[in-house]
């Protein structure tokens, strides 16, 4: 039991060790307390933890306002690879963009380039290029150049002025402060504060036709508050408030539910007759709808009740897409398929 206990906090602080890493790489001008509360350590943890990476050549420092600056690195794995084992590695990024949401997809994607970034050209041009139009903009749908000049303006907090091609209107320009870039269920997307609506807002990558950097810096605003909005998202829509959303699922599709983790505050009760009732909180409910409307007439939405009035009113189109004499042949039993 003892031997257990030991192998455990190792593993745990290993892990730990891991998540520093990824974050100052991934975010370097994120603040201290930011950082903490993220991985839930003491500021007595971290600095224990920053001696101990710095004895294993990963050194850094930091200074409040300007965040984490890398001084040496010496735990890249890229020196002890082979050039076929970094261009597997680099393109088995789509198979990962496919499958994961969250801060790897992105700390992967913006590290897969130093994979051959010590290889002669013109082959690791040819690489690069390749790279960016199968998993860039073969999975993510957005311009490489776009995706690059983002990540610069994040990093160095500056100013960009967004054209942005919104699905339901004409094309618009905003100049924003871009803070974070997300994956969220196979998407990427740039958490910004918009100067046109006054308040933080999400753009998804891919609509974004350019990016103009404006040379003018910002400091980080005291509200962000991303990490907090983002848990709250159960597809894409981040928020500051949720709501409960509860759906009644029939036991054919039961093990298909509990099977998968939809959102980390769901509750699962279940039913002696084999349904089960799913709850989550969430900032936007209508997402939760959207995502029960795929298993068809084995899921129903019960709470709120504007969300249920909604989904009526949405089922009733539907239905009349279909026309009343297949809705009365379907009710007696025949074939609608004449």
């Amino acid at each position: 039991m003892k031997d257990l206990r030991t192998n455990n906090h190792k593993l745990r602080r290993v892990t730990r060790l891991l998540q520093i890493i990824q974050e100052i790489r991934a975010n370097p001008r994120q603040e201290l307390g930011d950082l903490l509360r993220r991985l839930s350590i003491s500021r007595t943890q971290f600095y224990k933890d920053r001696k101990a990476l710095c004895q294993l050549g990963f050194h850094f420092s930091y200074k409040k306002g300007r965040g984490f600056t890398i001084v040496e690195d010496r735990l890249s794995p890229s020196g002890d690879l082979t050039l076929s084992e970094r261009i597997i590695l680099m393109f088995a990024l789509r198979s990962l963009s496919t499958t994961g949401d969250g801060h790897l997809v992105a700390a992967a994607l913006s590290l897969a380039k130093k994979l051959v970034g010590d290889i002669p050209d013109p082959l690791r041009n040819q690489i690069v290029s390749e790279f960016d139009r199968v998993v860039i903009r073969g999975s993510f749908g957005c311009r490489p150049e776009v995706l690059s000049t983002l990540e610069k303006a994040v990093v160095s907090r500056e100013r960009i002025f967004l054209h942005y091609n919104h699905p339901e209107k004409a094309k618009e320009i905003y100049d924003v402060e871009p803070y974070h870039l997300y994956f969220l269920r196979r998407a990427l997307y740039l958490y910004a504060f918009s100067y046109k609506d006054k308040d933080y807002r999400t753009f998804r990558v891919s609509r974004i036709s350019k990016v103009v950097l404006t040379g003018i810096g910002f400091t980080s605003r005291p509200d962000i508050r991303f990490h907090e909005k983002l848990s709250n998202a159960f597809s894409a829509f981040l928020g500051e408030k949720r709501e409960k959303v509860s759906v009644h699922f029939g036991p054919a599709v039961r093990p298909y539910i509990e099977e998968v983790c939809w959102h980390h505050s769901q509750k699962i009760i279940p039913f002696e007759d084999g349904s089960i009732l799913f709850q989550v909180e969430v900032a936007e409910p209508r997402e939760v709808m959207w995502w029960a409307f795929q298993w068809g007439a084995n899921a129903e939405i019960l709470e709120p009740d504007w969300l249920r009035e909604k989904a009526l009113r949405t089922a009733y189109k539907m239905l009349k897409k279909y026309g009343g004499k297949q809705h009365r042949l379907l009710e007696s039993g025949e074939s609608i398929s004449k």
